[in-house]
């Protein structure tokens, strides 16, 4: 299933490149968004106790991942995929000479 979504997501006029950065970029940040995670769930386990870990271990982890994915896509389309698709401006078109 993982495959097929990021086939989905990378479709288009994409470099290799691009579709690279866009997928190391992902993997990166997720790993270390779930390191972070695990981290703030022991130190809230460590100074609050088992439920409030528990607690944003579920909800509060959550949330960051979600937050994340958006951030992530966001920042992907629009500066690692969106710079390949931008158009040429009208003075430098082709076939549009200065009469």
């Amino acid at each position: 299933m993982g495959r097929s979504l990021l086939l989905v997501g990378l479709r288009g006029p994409y470099s290799l490149e691009a579709r690279a950065q866009a997928v190391l970029l992902g993997l990166l940040g997720t790993l270390l968004l779930n390191l972070a995670r695990m981290a703030a769930v022991a130190l809230v386990a460590t100074w609050g106790g088992f439920v409030p870990a528990v607690v944003f271990h579920d909800y509060g982890g959550t949330a960051l991942i979600v937050l994340w994915l958006f951030a992530f896509w966001f920042a992907a389309t629009r500066w690692i995929l969106g710079e390949r698709l931008r158009p040429a401006s009208p003075d430098t078109s082709p076939g549009m000479g200065r009469t």
